[in-house]
């Protein structure tokens, strides 16, 4: 069933709705970085996201290569994101259609 779940944004209703909203994503990313002087890439900005909420102390990426335990832990340590930042990432809330 999470196998199924996780898949949920390759649906042929998802899909496209799911590509535009990593291009927004990665709009906003590009003007924050380039506004704030900062380097933030849209994995890292995913790590802190999820880090940001007092609720979660540990997540458990993906790692296949050793730069990506580097850039993982590089995230961890960087901590919780800028609060404004966050709060322009939460106008990009997407509840997904469900496969039937």
């Amino acid at each position: 069933m999470a196998g199924r779940r996780l898949a949920q944004h390759l649906l042929p209703d998802n899909l496209i709705p799911s590509l535009e909203r990593v291009e927004a994503l990665k709009e906003l990313l590009r003007v924050w970085n380039q506004e704030h002087g900062e380097e933030i890439t849209l994995p890292e900005l995913a790590l802190r996201f999820i880090l940001t909420n007092r609720a979660v102390s540990t997540v458990i990426p993906g790692m296949r290569k050793l730069s990506h335990v580097e850039t993982n832990v590089a995230a961890s340590d960087a901590g919780s994101l800028p609060t404004e930042l966050y709060e322009k990432l939460k106008q990009h809330r997407w509840v997904r259609k469900t496969a039937p």
